[in-house]
Parts: C-alpha cells; structure tokens; sequence
C-alpha cells in the first residue's frame, strides 16, 4: 500500500477513534487537545500545498489557477477528505418545544427607586 493510500485510513482511524471516546464520554483532556492539532496542520498543509500546485502544473496567471483550484485541486482534497456518515438517515432532530424567541433569552424585572438627597 502506498503512502498516499495509508494516509486517509490512519486519520479516519484516528478520528472514529476519538468521535467514539467522545460519545462514550470517555475522551481524556490529552486526546481532546490533540483533535484540534490534527485539524491546523491539515489547513496548514493546504496552506503550503495550494501556491505551489498551480506553479508545478505551469500556471502563471490568476484566471488559470482559479480553474485549476475549481476543477482539480478542490475535487482532489474532497476525495481525499470526504467519508460516508456512519448511519443513515437525517441527523437533524426536531425542536423540543418553547418559543425559539424566548429559549436562550431570560428577563429579569427590576424597580427603579429614586430617592433624593
């Protein structure tokens, strides 16, 4: 198996791995910090990666690097990233009732008193 080939199944080993400890509740603070370090150096990565691509397949203006973002390079990191949910199904689930005006939203009645001095 290739490099390229391993890459996305160790990550997605990774990342069933702390979505599971996550549900079960048993995420320890050390895998919780970790999470976040995985997703800057994946941005990271495409931050360094995306100048560069354009130059290697020889595009020299802006209107050509556009195209090659839009039609190759985001399409490859979409195959590279995207993943099947694990149930099917909507994952949406319905609001369980009150205003959604007033749920987040509490008011406090207070009495000015002027007293003068």
């Amino acid at each position: 198996m290739r490099r390229t080939e391993l890459l996305p199944e160790i990550r997605m080993m990774r990342f069933e791995k702390a979505y599971y400890g996550w549900q079960e509740q048993r995420l320890t603070q050390d895998e919780a910090a970790y999470l976040p370090g995985v997703c800057e150096r994946a941005f990271r990565t495409h931050q360094e990666r995306l100048p560069k691509e354009p130059a290697l397949a020889g595009i020299s203006d802006m209107e050509e690097a556009n195209r090659y973002i839009a039609e190759i390079y985001l399409p490859d990191c979409n195959e590279e990233f995207a993943a099947a949910p694990p149930e099917a199904g909507d994952v949406f689930v319905p609001r369980a009732g009150g205003d959604p005006d007033h749920i987040l939203c509490g008011t406090i009645p207070e009495r000015l008193i002027m007293t003068i001095a």
